[in-house]
């Protein structure tokens, strides 16, 4: 699950952070674990916003099954 914040992050044209980057960012992350799964995903908003804040809250609940 993940808030509305995550998907409408904008960059500095004003696009979009969008379902596609965020299936883009969690792809093949299975290897890294949820943890890294999530660290990158952080990492790539951070990096798409070019800032640390942002205009609405990042939320994200992730489930790891053992």
């Amino acid at each position: 699950l993940y808030s509305d914040g995550v998907i409408e992050s904008k960059n500095a044209a004003g696009q979009q952070f969008s379902e596609e980057g965020l299936r883009n960012s969690l792809s093949g992350g299975s290897q890294s674990g949820l943890l890294g799964m999530l660290d990158r995903l952080h990492d790539d908003i951070r990096t798409w916003c070019g800032k640390d804040e942002y205009a609405d809250d990042i939320s994200v609940l992730a489930l790891e099954a053992c």
